[in-house]
């Protein structure tokens, strides 16, 4: 899966961080692990920008 987390901050109402926290919960809630969630924050951007370390 190849999906990044990322959101529009700044906006008004989006605090950076904690908008975050909130889109990894929504992504769950569409039906993602907890684990595929947190890797479209960190593992598959990494992958991306070509940043993996072993």
């Amino acid at each position: 899966m190849n999906i990044m987390a990322g959101t529009d901050c700044p906006i008004f109402y989006l605090t950076p961080g904690r908008s975050l926290h909130q889109e990894l919960v929504v992504l769950v809630e569409a039906g993602l692990s907890p684990l595929e969630a947190i890797k479209t924050a960190t593992l598959n951007p990494a992958k991306y920008f070509d940043m993996e370390y072993n």
